[in-house]
């Protein structure tokens, strides 16, 4: 079968109403009906779309979407867009533009695209069809704006600052953008690496350790309080052995998860002293709007609980 014929076939079936996914699966195997030669059958297409959806990332999805639900359901979405309609819902266009101001921010509280568009889009969409929007453009305005917030990382700024050109993609192209060598370089943690398989694209991994990523233990003040002494003291102790247990695991898990990167090739080099010290002195204008955006005295008490940590 020419190449030509097989497009005027898809765009045929596609015109007559087959939707996408039908179109796509009947010429995945078309090949096949028309000459045996053609090695992908309709069960090779099944085994393959079975292993596909065998994967345990595709696992957070649904989960990302809960959790953007119970966030909804908890008001954030709603208090964000309120703050932000408030300012400018009465210029034009004022509210679909308060729409994307709360995708930007809830982006970045949740770090997942599909959690954004699930919380805003599910207070926001009814919204503005009621006021009168076509219900196409609401859709489409919170499916592109729920990826804004995670595309704009505070590290942007700090690898400006090192006088690098960092470029935000889908973790999906990460690996063929080192293979075909469209980028230079990635910014993950050991765990990332090793889950993707980066090690087999790329020969050097510089160790910056400049992004801290603290497993948190969070209670209520008011309840803790009003709890009796000696239950506050067990929850202190407890924690305290959490928090030595917490640790020593993730070393052990980080210098396994090392150990497999060296295993794989990948030469190893660590930042020196001098070196970090012009690294921390160049990024502090960074170090400054991320203290703007989060409030200097909550800056503060973070970065002294790591200093104590190290």
């Amino acid at each position: 079968m020419s190449v030509g014929a097989f497009f005027l076939i898809f765009f045929a079936v596609l015109f007559f109403g087959l939707p996408i996914a039908g179109c796509f699966g009947f010429m995945t195997i078309l090949p096949n009906l028309v000459s045996d030669s053609f090695p992908v059958d309709a069960m090779m297409a099944v085994r393959t779309m079975a292993n596909g959806l065998n994967s345990f990332t595709l696992l957070a999805i649904p989960l990302f979407v809960l959790a953007g639900i119970i966030m909804a359901r908890g008001g954030i979405s709603e208090k964000l867009f309120n703050f932000f309609a408030y300012f400018i819902g009465n210029k034009t266009a004022g509210y679909p533009c308060a729409v994307v101001a709360t995708c930007l921010f809830y982006g970045a509280i949740s770090g997942s695209a599909p959690a954004t568009t699930a919380a805003v889009g599910s207070m926001t969409i009814p919204l503005l069809t009621r006021l009168g929007y076509d219900k196409k453009f609401t859709v489409a305005l919170v499916a592109i704006a729920g990826g804004l917030g995670v595309i704009i990382p505070p590290s942007i700024a700090a690898w400006e600052a090192l006088g690098a050109a960092p470029t935000p993609m889908d973790w999906g192209e990460v690996y063929v953008g080192l293979q075909q060598k469209m980028i230079d370089g990635v910014e993950q943690p050991y765990f990332s690496i090793c889950s993707s398989k980066l090690y087999e694209v790329q020969d050097y991994m510089l160790e910056t350790n400049h992004i801290a990523q603290p497993a948190a233990l969070f209670m209520s003040e008011k309840v803790y309080q009003g709890l009796p002494a000696e239950i506050q003291a067990l929850i202190d102790d407890c924690s305290e052995i959490a928090t030595q247990k917490t640790r020593e695991t993730t070393d052990s898990m980080m210098a396994d998860r090392l150990q497999e990167i060296k295993d794989h090739g990948v030469e190893v080099s660590q930042v020196t002293p001098e070196l970090l010290a012009e690294m921390r002195e160049r990024v502090a204008p960074a170090t400054e709007l991320i203290k703007q955006d989060v409030g200097e005295e909550f800056f503060n008490a973070y970065a002294a609980a790591r200093d104590a940590a190290r």
